[in-house]
């Protein structure tokens, strides 16, 4: 669950995006989640997307993306949210 959620106003543009856990705990290291961080890069990447850098740690994520103006559907309607959701 999202502590705090916040719509990015933007359509477009560079962003710098850090994410990091509760109480630094190392949940990527420890649920192996790597891959599942890849795959939503490819995700942004097939809808034209650009992944500037990344750097992922076994807790935080740092990540710069170039987002393009698109008519097609959005990051959240693309199936990504689902795609990286935890599910019990």
């Amino acid at each position: 669950m999202c502590a705090h959620k916040t719509a990015i106003p933007y359509d477009n543009g560079h962003f710098f995006i850090t994410f990091t856990y509760y109480k630094w705990l190392s949940l990527i290291a420890v649920a192996d989640g790597y891959n599942l961080i890849y795959k939503s890069f490819d995700i942004l990447k097939s809808q034209g997307h650009f992944v500037i850098g990344f750097d992922i740690m076994p807790n935080p994520v740092h990540v710069a993306i170039a987002f393009k103006k698109q008519a097609s559907p959005s990051i959240k309607s693309s199936g990504m949210e689902k795609d990286l959701s935890v599910t019990k």
